[in-house]
């Protein structure tokens, strides 16, 4: 059954995963493929090395190297699950699954003192008067207005 190394608990986008395969002694070698949620990873991102002869001289064994920048599309559910399969022919074949959660920012809670509401004006809102009345009742804004909620209170800035 083939083993990975080097796989840690968790992963954040763009930390480097840097894993190795190897098989169990065989002869022929066998050969080795990796799964990244099931589907294989771009070529350049396998290191893949001749098989190595054992003190046994007749058993081989298969060594194969995965490198990459984790992204956000590598989890799904927040799990990456990542498979390195061994095969000889089509009479062996066998696989190992290891998995590693996404290591997310904590968010923390926080809560101001007050609630703010930001709504500004460059004008002021319908319904609104300001200024100095004018002989026929209206009300006249000079220059621009700049208005602030905050919670309940309204303060405004004249020009």
């Amino acid at each position: 059954m083939p083993s990975i190394q080097g796989l840690k608990r968790k992963y954040r986008v763009d930390d480097p995963l840097r894993l190795n395969c190897t098989s169990g002694r065989s002869k022929p070698a066998a050969n080795l493929t990796w799964y990244i949620n099931d589907r294989q990873p771009l070529k350049a991102h396998v290191r893949t090395y001749s098989p190595f002869d054992t003190n046994e001289s007749e058993w081989q064994i298969s060594q194969i190297g995965l490198q990459f920048l984790v992204s956000h599309d590598h989890f799904v559910s927040g799990k990456l699950k990542i498979r390195c399969s061994a095969s000889i022919y089509d009479i062996y074949w066998q696989s190992t699954e290891v998995s590693a959660e996404e290591d997310r920012p904590r968010v923390i809670h926080y809560e101001p003192a007050a609630t703010i509401v930001g709504i500004n004006y460059l004008q002021p809102p319908p319904n609104f008067q300001t200024g100095q009345k004018k002989p026929d009742g209206q009300v006249g804004v000079k220059g621009n207005v700049f208005f602030t909620f905050w919670r309940r209170n309204i303060f405004a800035l004249l020009d």
